[in-house]
């Protein structure tokens, strides 16, 4: 009688580690980026849902480094090109004029590292 509890001790110590492994795994998953999942295999469906064919392209996907792009800044020519358009037959003093100037500022910065 105490081998069987001992068995089944152990079996639910199994089912414990690994709901647990998959537990952590559902964690770090909702970390990973839509490219690295693409990158190792895996499917990422217009609704969200994630599929792998194997267990070894999800573990793929979870170790993969994150590529960050880097920032990419304006030139001072973009800049230039910005004031001199936003102060076009205008008060440059206007505060109207000084937030088309940080408008256009912030539309190029996002045109740039957004895609």
């Amino acid at each position: 009688a105490v081998e069987a509890l001992v068995q089944e001790r152990d079996e639910y110590q199994v089912a414990a580690d690994k709901l647990a492994w998959e537990c952590k795994v559902l964690r770090d998953a909702a970390q990973v980026t839509k490219e690295s999942i693409r990158a190792a295999g895996g499917i990422v469906h217009s609704d969200g849902n994630i599929f792998f064919t194997n267990i070894t392209q999800l573990q793929a996907a979870l170790t993969q480094p994150e590529q960050v792009k880097p920032w990419v800044g304006l030139t001072d020519e973009e800049i230039n090109l910005m004031w001199d358009n936003s102060f076009v037959g205008s008060d440059p003093t206007s505060g109207n004029q000084r937030f088309k100037f940080a408008r256009a500022i912030e539309a190029k910065l996002k045109e740039k590292n957004n895609g």
